[in-house]
């Protein structure tokens, strides 16, 4: 340090403090100056072997921040300051993973890569975590480092909603790992599989493949993982209105996270269990768990996150009246989401937009909005969402006084969401089905889609302040004699 001081005090090297330092690290950052790093640059050009000396330490220091112990690190006690750290050698481990693929270091450049997409996954933009997958797979690599930038490439795939690329990634590195016998690595890849066949509305499909993994995750003892596959397993049982099982599996969950100091996930779990409230009508309890879930990962700086929670205290403020609030909350969640590159979540924030749209009576806007969000869905196969947002275009339709396409979209919605076993969903589109039977003075129709809705809210357990519920109420207003 007593050099690096002198450097500081000739002005050689220059500080600064990280944006965050106050909430997470106290570290002091050095550099050299630009006019400095340049004359430096091309003194190393002309010293050929002491600039590849230079860039071999400079990427086996990078290197060791994506070993596996140093990823597994970051989700344990005291790993928001870890990721923090990380962040700030972003560009450094994008230079050294490039320069490693240069002088065929295939191991150098997967540690990079993995480092790397650490930062990118919470921050963005997935485009180049593909890039830089593609650029590492395309390098001659032992089995071991193939397996883990197929993850890697599976998972940015994943998040840019490309589902063909990710199951291709995702199945080679399922055999490397099965072939090496490396089961706590098969485990992890297969609950990324299981989330193409939910994604898509296989539910029994991605059932088998969480229990699997949870399985293998037991088996080798790996606690943080198991609360992952619980997690997971725990949202399908909310899909598919298995409201008590999920309660337990997401506060198994949570207790794991807890105990093992995995925030990240620790705040992804107080927003499913948030989401479980509010489907069952509990708003204050909904907003207190996506708030403090918000706090979490802002305090990560996890984007994505950032972006699916505001969306959905969005749906508590519409369900609360503050129409304001939630337009505000959407349009923060579709910016970030456009700003990371996550088609996927980017419908979702399109699709509440449209919604409040049709309260505001905003036909053109909602129109848009909600096509917008169809054609993204469809791209992504996501059967569940696609089936929500036909029901939202009904209503559209409705409005409108088309009724031939209200009674389709309708019908196309209550099917999407019949195949994937998404209660609630179905509840909704049949409430606004019973409502367009009712208007066309097709009352046993109207009569018989509100019976199934209120079978469907006691199954699910919908209070009166829950969506469903408050449709209910509507419907059930407006068909009374």
């Amino acid at each position: 340090m007593d050099i690096v001081r002198s450097l500081v005090d000739k002005s050689l090297l220059r500080t600064w403090a990280p944006q965050a330092a106050s909430a997470t690290t106290a570290d002091v950052r050095f550099g050299m100056y630009v006019s400095l790093q340049e004359y430096a640059r091309l003194k190393l050009v002309s010293e050929g072997a002491r600039a590849r000396d230079a860039e071999t330490r400079h990427g086996a220091w990078c290197a060791r921040l994506g070993r596996p112990e140093s990823i597994e690190r970051l989700d344990l006690h005291g790993g928001v300051k870890r990721r923090a750290a990380l962040a700030l050698e972003f560009e450094n481990l994008v230079a050294a993973c490039h320069r490693a693929l240069e002088r065929g270091q295939g191991g150098i450049a997967t540690d990079c890569l993995q480092a790397a997409w650490e930062v990118l996954e919470l921050r963005g933009p997935y485009r180049l975590g593909v890039e830089r997958a593609a650029s590492v797979l395309a390098a001659p690599l032992e089995p071991a480092d193939r397996a883990r930038a197929l993850t890697v490439a599976g998972r940015a795939a994943w998040r840019s909603g490309r589902m063909d690329e990710t199951r291709g990634h995702y199945e080679a590195a399922l055999a490397i790992h099965r072939a090496r016998g490396d089961r706590r690595s098969e485990g992890f890849v297969l609950a990324g599989l299981a989330n193409l066949p939910h994604e898509q509305g296989r539910v029994d499909e991605a059932r088998r493949h969480y229990a699997a993994a949870l399985a293998i995750h037991r088996e080798v003892g790996d606690r943080r993982l198991e609360g992952i596959a619980l997690g997971n397993l725990a949202i399908l049982g909310l899909q598919q209105g298995r409201m008590e099982e999920a309660r337990a599996d997401f506060e198994s969950a949570l207790a794991i996270h807890q105990e093992v100091g995995d925030r990240r996930f620790e705040g992804i779990v107080l927003y499913t269990l948030g989401a479980l409230h509010y489907e069952q009508g509990r708003m204050d309890a909904a907003r207190a768990h996506y708030e403090r879930s918000l706090a979490i990962h802002r305090e990560l700086g996890d984007r994505r996150y950032e972006g699916i929670v505001l969306g959905n205290l969005s749906l508590v403020d519409r369900a609360q009246g503050e129409i304001d609030d939630a337009r505000a909350h959407d349009q923060i969640a579709l910016a970030i989401h456009r700003e990371l590159g996550d088609r996927r979540s980017e419908a979702v924030a399109l699709g509440n937009l449209g919604n409040l749209d049709l309260d505001q009576d905003r036909r053109e806007e909602a129109r848009v909005h909600l096509e917008a969000a169809l054609a993204i869905h469809r791209e992504a196969g996501s059967r569940q969402f696609e089936g929500i947002v036909l029901g939202a275009l009904g209503r559209l339709h409705f409005q409108q006084g088309d009724r031939d396409r209200a009674r389709d979209a309708f019908a196309r919605g209550e099917a999407l969401l019949r195949e994937v076993g998404d209660a609630i969903g179905l509840g909704e589109i049949l409430c606004a089905r019973a409502l367009f039977e009712h208007a066309l003075g097709e009352r046993a129709a109207a009569r018989a889609a509100l019976a199934e809705a209120e079978g469907l809210a006691a199954q699910v357990g919908a209070g009166d302040g829950s969506e469903l519920g408050r449709d209910l109420a509507h419907a059930r207003r407006t068909l009374s004699p």
